[in-house]
């Protein structure tokens, strides 16, 4: 009995000091994002501090590769959150994935020490890109914390989807740590749960809350921007953040925030990117942002560093779609109807809860087709548009 208790209390001290390990590492789906051409960003968790890595390979038949995150010299590590940018990646070709974690112990300097290495269950997003070059795209918008709303969305855009958007809004504000796993990691993870590709393209909200300016820590970027593109078939896609709709000086804020500055680095950037080969000599230009597109005496304040500098680019540009939320109403403007507002490119404006209302855009690129389709949440199809080169 005497031995027994001995056993029982010595269990208890190994557990306290981290010598017994957990039983379940990883904590739930990753949530995985394309942030360029040939470029993914994968994001999980683990339930205790560990160094955590990321294992994948594109052909079922060759050798895992392996990638982690490191910054100033330093690989990410003793934390529940982690990242690793996979720089191959080939668009037309699944990939598959896994994560090792070795839960730590101890971890200080000279007396490091983990428990052996432990591996998740495999995992595999499908191609965004077809054989023949063709994608297909749903984005969402303005869901504002209704994570209930993707599912049904989705199976109204169709099952063939190969990546999906969130557009800005998932949210009211992040708070919390919680507030991000909640409303966004999660959202992001069901894609990631069906196979499927997803991006992440910030919107207003997000830039709302104590915890946004740590939005970085728990998901992957472009380049270390929320703004960037990609080369996916026959498209070159812009994902342009749209910053906030209210000033810097408004005093919701208190001071804490400073886009003037950004809106010009981004609209300069821009303004290099319309001008390159690339995007001159894509087939079809697409546009992806949160806030739509207004010039002249806009309902928002935030008018000379986002609509008065990056519009006019944009009207240069032409590009052949531009994708928008925020509105909480749905609009979409062909191009003659466009024309008339300023702009040389059509565009539409996705709706918000309740589900009834709330809307999915369908993109479906190929070679010499550029077809929009909009399904509203009652079954509705309110946008079918198709343009051929």
């Amino acid at each position: 009995m005497k031995k027994i208790i001995v056993l029982c209390v010595f269990a208890a001290c190994a557990a306290l000091a981290g010598e017994i390990p957990t039983t379940n590492l990883f904590e739930s789906t990753p949530w995985i994002l394309l942030t360029g051409s040939h470029e993914v960003g994968f994001n999980w968790m683990t339930t205790q501090p560990a160094n955590s890595w990321l294992e994948y390979r594109q052909d079922t038949n060759s050798e895992w590769k392996v990638s982690f995150y490191s910054k100033y010299g330093l690989k990410d590590g003793n934390t529940l959150y982690h990242k690793a940018y996979v720089k191959d990646y080939d668009p037309k070709k699944p990939i598959w994935y896994r994560f090792v974690g070795t839960e730590v112990i101890k971890f200080k300097f000279f007396t490091a020490k983990y428990h052996p290495e432990v591996r998740s269950e495999e995992g595999m997003i499908k191609p965004v890109v077809r054989p023949d070059g063709s994608w297909t795209a749903a984005v969402f918008q303005d869901v504002h914390a209704q994570n209930d709303m993707y599912e049904p969305l989705l199976k109204l855009a169709g099952e063939d989807v190969t990546l999906a958007v969130s557009n800005g809004d998932p949210c009211h504000y992040f708070n919390s740590e919680e507030d991000i796993v909640k409303l966004l990691g999660i959202p992001l993870s069901f894609f990631a749960k069906k196979g499927i590709m997803a991006t992440f393209v910030r919107g207003n909200h997000e830039t709302r809350g104590s915890h946004a300016r740590y939005l970085p820590n728990y998901i992957t970027l472009r380049n270390d921007q929320y703004y960037g593109t990609a080369d996916l078939g026959f498209a070159r896609v812009l994902f342009l953040d749209s910053g906030d709709d209210r000033a810097d000086f408004n005093k919701q804020y208190g001071g804490s925030i400073d886009f003037d500055p950004y809106m010009l680095e981004e609209g300069e950037w821009l303004r290099k990117e319309v001008a390159s080969e690339k995007y001159k000599k894509a087939p079809w230009k697409v546009v992806i942002m949160h806030i739509p597109p207004q010039t002249g005496e806009d309902t928002w304040e935030r008018a000379k560093p986002h609509f008065e500098d990056q519009v006019p680019t944009l009207v240069k540009a032409e590009p052949d779609i531009v994708i928008c939320g925020h509105d909480h109403r749905y609009q979409y403007y062909n191009k003659e109807d466009a024309k008339k507002l300023g702009f040389s490119f059509p565009y539409v404006v996705g709706d918000t809860k309740p589900l009834e209302r709330a809307t999915v855009e369908r993109l479906d690129v190929k070679e010499n087709e550029l077809a929009l389709t909009v399904f509203r949440g009652d079954g509705t199809t309110l946008t079918n548009e198709v343009w051929r080169k």
